[in-house]
């Protein structure tokens, strides 16, 4: 009898063992910006939440095996879709469809139009430049089709476009995203209702029924639009141009558009071993996806085998892998793994927002590597501070083609000396102190004060300026002081790195380092025994008072710091305009020196994302796992640089020829390797 209970307690057991076994775990990835909705969904047991700081980190944190599923839209689809995401479950409308709307050209039936060749040099109505169904669908797909064959610039799709209607209405082409370098031709507003404001992106004939409105009221020819724009349309004057060349019936969209924009759909992970279970459990707990994620218009969720492709279509694929036509692949440069990861971020969203699929990362030690790379064509671009800028152009024959801008006329900031608000000493004080700077070359961590202390007689020059250095402070934080390329005759003190991290052993110049860069070198201030730091006039705003997000952060309070004036006063640190070292250039993008059609390429692709909007700005200029990742997070804007040495600036230029030696960073032989090669040539002449 007993054995026969503990039998059944054993089979209960093991079928309690069994339910549980079978429960499916759903680690579903949101951004940080909108976790209401999922944090609702854990609250029920019914996903467990995966946290990125925006939705391209949740797509490589899927392709990692981090988290199991993502909803994306149509447009994300696609950059999800290229790094092997699978889709799991597509949205079905509450009108029964698995998608937003099919893209239609409609002509009149007695216009000029009747098959696709004739749409050159006709006269067209467009929702908007860089809207999908009215200009990125009819541009991408008649470039597939060969159509459009002449192209002025691979990533103008306005310049392309051009010239091959013969007059449009573009609402939005002549705005700085589309027409960046002014070059757009007059007659893409051609055709706009307000030709006076250059065809805004407000215009009368703007968005759908804009473009209806411009084909009924004007002499166009076509207007490109979505199916149901026209349909209470007179059939007897208007019809559908097809991209086989056929002409149909506006009732005929099924058979005759040239996209399609599919609904939403939830991605899964490539390596998720219960992709099916995990797919059935969301079907079976669809109601409360929908009420937590409050999602609209929404029927309910279907079961896809389709690849992302197959969802797509091929109409509107092509909006991705034809609006920009350039062949070349983009190598940025980065100098740590979390730039490479926010590099990769960014790489997805220019996918997603049409601005090039060309982008790659590479991954460099530090600065002087990716320098030495893009002279050697093994990357194209990197983003430098002004210090490594000069040496750039100096070594490695580069130069900056694109400025950050911080809310300024000009590409520049300010460097400041910070010190702690008890301090007792002013700016002619500093001999003995104990001091922490960005890195070794860099602006405002070194060339600015050295400079300074140089010019006003407090730090004499001397054979080495940094061996002076030593000297001058009783200890620094010097990041890159003791690398060979600074340090050639091992003659620079250890003082230098007394300071830095770990006894003064982690003194790399790069983000191994945690008192690198601005952030590091205010966060010397902090966390040692340090007097003074050298950075930027934003660097304390950005950490203190509740911005900054790392613990070391947490507890500080701008008041807690002051700055060092020229004249011998403190003052607070929101008083940097007027108390501040010096005015210097911002960091830069740079390339190979000489290549124009590169740069403006580039300047390009960085509009084409849409620098003015909160999207863009945050997955630029905002970094995660780290600070100033890529650019600088209080970057507002980006410049471009026509000449660099009016981006460098007088004052600049003046601190610079301070520092007379030159880094040999790049190709080319050392004075001594050449005369040893010049030796053995006349030896070996001599010999013959």
């Amino acid at each position: 009898m007993a054995l026969s209970v503990a039998l059944q307690i054993v089979v209960l057991l093991c079928t309690f063992r069994l339910f549980f076994s079978d429960a499916v775990e759903i680690k579903w990835c949101h951004v940080k910006s909108d976790s209401a909705g999922c944090s609702n969904l854990q609250s029920k047991n019914l996903v467990k939440c995966v946290m990125a700081p925006n939705i391209y980190r949740c797509m490589q944190w899927l392709k990692d095996g981090k988290a199991d599923v993502l909803l994306v839209d149509d447009k994300e689809l696609y950059p999800a879709g290229k790094i092997g995401l699978r889709p799991l479950l597509q949205i079905v409308h509450e009108n029964s469809q698995d998608y937003r709307y099919k893209a239609v050209a409609v002509i009149k039936v007695n216009g000029k139009i009747k098959q696709l060749k004739d749409l050159q040099n006709s006269t067209s109505c467009h929702t908007g430049a860089g809207k999908t169904t009215g200009w990125t669908t009819p541009v991408s797909n008649l470039i597939r089709m060969k159509i459009i064959t002449k192209l002025k610039d691979c990533y103008s799709s306005t310049e392309n476009i051009g010239d091959f209607f013969m007059e449009s209405c573009v609402p939005g082409a002549m705005t700085p995203r589309y027409n960046p370098l002014l070059r757009n031709p007059p007659r893409l507003c051609g055709l706009c209702k307000n030709k006076t404001v250059s065809c805004s992106p407000s215009d009368d004939f703007a968005n759908y029924d804009g473009a209806r409105k411009c084909l009924e009221s004007t002499d166009a020819d076509v207007a490109f639009v979505k199916h149901d724009t026209m349909l209470n349309a007179n059939a007897s004057v208007y019809k559908l141009l097809c991209p086989d060349n056929k002409i149909m019936e506006l009732s005929e969209f099924d058979k005759c558009h040239w996209a399609v924009r599919p609904s939403n759909t939830i991605v899964v992970s490539p390596v998720a071993s219960s992709a099916t279970e995990i797919g059935n459990e969301l079907i079976k707990i669809q109601a409360q996806l929908k009420e937590s994620l409050k999602w609209s218009n929404v029927k309910e969720l279907k079961k896809t085998t389709n690849d992302y492709s197959t969802i797509m279509g091929e109409g509107f694929k092509t909006t991705f892998e034809y609006y920009h036509n350039c062949k070349n692949s983009l190598r940025w440069c980065a100098i740590s793994d979390v730039e490479l990861k926010k590099c990769t971020d960014i790489k997805l969203a220019f996918m997603a927002k049409r601005a090039t699929n060309k982008l790659e990362c590479v991954k460099a030690k530090d600065q002087y590597e990716c320098m030495r790379m893009i002279e050697q064509n093994k990357a194209d671009f990197v983003v430098l501070d002004g210090g490594d800028i000069s040496t750039a152009i100096n070594s490695c024959k580069l130069e900056p083609v694109i400025a950050e801008n911080y809310g300024f006329e000009t590409a520049s900031y300010y460097a400041v000396a910070v010190v702690k608000a008890n301090a007792n000493f002013n700016i002619k004080q500093l001999k003995g102190k104990k001091s922490c700077h960005t890195g070794i070359g860099k602006t405002s961590g070194w060339k600015t004060p050295i400079s300074y202390l140089i010019k006003n007689k407090m730090l004499p020059k001397g054979h080495s300026i940094p061996e002076e250095v030593g000297k001058f402070f009783s200890a620094s934080c010097v990041p890159g002081a003791l690398d060979p390329l600074y340090n050639k005759d091992k003659h620079n003190p250890k003082s230098l790195c007394a300071l830095c991290p770990n006894n003064g052993s982690n003194c790399q110049r790069n983000s191994e380092n945690k008192y690198y860069d601005y952030s590091g070198a205010f966060r010397c201030l902090v966390e040692t025994e340090a007097d003074v730091a050298f950075v930027k006039h934003a660097t304390v705003p950005e950490s203190t008072d509740g911005r900054g997000t790392q613990d070391w952060e947490k507890n500080l309070n701008s008041t807690d710091f002051k700055l060092l004036c020229k004249d011998g006063s403190l003052a607070p640190v929101s008083d940097w305009l007027k108390c501040h070292l010096a005015k210097v250039p911002s960091h830069a993008i740079v390339v190979r020196k000489g290549d124009a059609k590169f740069a403006e390429l580039l300047f390009r692709i960085f509009n084409n994302f849409d620098l003015s909007s909160e999207e863009s700005i945050q997955l630029l200029f905002t970094s995660h796992g780290g600070k100033n990742l890529l650019f600088k997070d209080s970057t507002k804007k980006l410049s471009q640089i026509k000449n660099p040495n009016e981006f460098l600036g007088k004052d600049y230029l003046e601190i610079l020829k301070v520092f007379n030696s030159k880094l040999n960073v790049c190709s080319g032989s050392s004075p001594i390797t050449m005369s040893i090669i010049l030796m053995l040539f006349t030896f070996i002449n001599y010999l013959a």
